[in-house]
């Protein structure tokens, strides 16, 4: 039987993550480079130290610029299907407002809102990561969340073997949102349980069923190879990629269980971790974290000179695999600037580059990022504090339009 998270691993559109550009003053006349980096820049040619010192950062200073801001994102709530009657219609009302969506990368999970504004969900859909963005059930008719809806979240304990995780989102919305509980007491085979989360990025869906069973002591594994045990519950209840982390319920709304996988060899064979071993993990005072694996200093992966042997470069990855994510380049050519080719979307071209323009070896002074990657790089980045990652963002062609090869219209 082949096993696999409920974790939604595309957006199919549904979900759009933008930049949030400054627009005012035109910059148009600043200084900027002539033309962008050809790709060859980065394609290695002959491996060999070299003493070329570039500007120092850690892996911390990496943040995906695009995600930093959430907006314009519009949700599509599905109806809630009448056929059940009110009890179903009651308990999605309750429920749905305590169940968020949460996004990692390019991927997308559930989480329930517990007491003491902590959230919980699985693991393998914060992915590791210590970071995670938010979203709150849009108070707006329309599904598009406010700005207050859409917040980042800490990841503060895990469970890697119940593939259980908490997250502290780092504020609420301005309106009243009601944790939900946990139920730890024994259910019996036949109880009818529901399920709220985001299946293939269809946000907020409610779905109905019953308990198959009970499986006491379940192993199972995730796509990533990682090994779980725990108490499960085998339901009907329809659980598909997106649902991973959101809750199973009762009729009186209370958490029964956490949605985590389903089995694609057969129908209807979906399981939820239990509440018993929910309830252990809220109580033990481990957090797990140290099992989180962590890159705390980038990784070399080529050091060398370019294929034109025009340059010396250093390929890095910002997790400690191994897929370049940042091109370091140093020109033989004095009069050109160091470099940094940014690829954190990993996409094998840029969307940002960064100019070291004294090539002094200590800090960054400007940068183009090219945030509807469309190759105009529309955006201009400040860096008053010479980090590789600029602290703003100003349009690069002032009130012009942004054109390929740093041109403006």
């Amino acid at each position: 039987m082949r096993l696999v998270p409920a974790k939604q691993t595309k957006f199919f559109g549904y979900v759009l993550i933008t930049v949030a550009t400054a627009v005012g003053h035109d910059t148009s006349n600043a200084q900027q480079p002539q033309q962008i980096p050809r790709p060859e820049l980065s394609i290695p040619g002959v491996s060999q130290k070299s003493s070329v010192r570039f500007p120092t950062v850690s892996s911390s200073a990496y943040a995906d610029f695009s995600s930093a801001k959430a907006r314009g994102t519009q949700f599509k709530d599905e109806l809630v299907s009448r056929t059940r009657g009110l009890q179903d219609i009651s308990l999605f009302h309750l429920a749905a407002p305590s169940v968020v969506l949460i996004l990692v990368k390019d991927a997308l999970g559930s989480g329930s809102l517990l007491q003491d504004n902590i959230i919980l969900t699985n693991l393998h859909v914060v992915d590791h990561n210590r970071e995670v963005t938010v979203v709150f059930k849009p108070a707006d008719p329309s599904g598009k969340p406010s700005q207050e809806e859409v917040v980042k979240g800490d990841v503060i304990k895990i469970d890697a073997q119940r593939d259980l995780a908490l997250v502290r989102p780092r504020s609420l919305p301005n309106r009243p949102v009601a944790p939900l509980q946990i139920d730890a007491t024994d259910l019996e085979v036949g109880t009818d349980v529901a399920a709220i989360g985001h299946p293939e990025g269809q946000s907020w869906t409610y779905t109905k069923g019953i308990v198959s069973q009970i499986r006491p002591d379940f192993k199972w594994s995730t796509g990533q190879g990682e090994s779980h045990r725990a108490t499960v519950i085998q339901t009907q209840t329809p659980i598909n990629p997106g649902n991973s982390g959101g809750p199973l319920l009762s009729d009186d709304g209370r958490i029964v269980g956490i949605n985590s996988f389903r089995a694609t060899e057969g129908e209807g064979l979906n399981f939820a971790v239990a509440a018993k071993d929910i309830a252990y993990f809220l109580n033990n005072q481990t957090d797990g974290m140290e099992s989180l694996k962590t890159c705390s200093e980038p990784k070399t992966i080529f050091e060398g000179r370019n294929q034109n042997n025009t340059a010396f470069i250093r390929r890095v990855s910002t997790q400690c695999d191994d897929t370049t994510d940042i091109t370091f380049v140093a020109p033989d050519d004095k009069s050109q600037p160091f470099l940094a080719l940014v690829d954190l979307k990993r996409r094998g071209k840029p969307e940002g580059i960064v100019f070291d323009l004294r090539r002094s070896g200590s800090r960054w002074d400007t940068s183009v990022w090219d945030s509807q990657l469309d190759d105009t790089f529309a955006l201009k980045g400040i860096h008053p504090d010479g980090k590789l990652m600029p602290s703003s963002f100003v349009p690069r062609c002032g009130t012009r339009k942004p054109l390929p090869d740093l041109k403006c219209g």
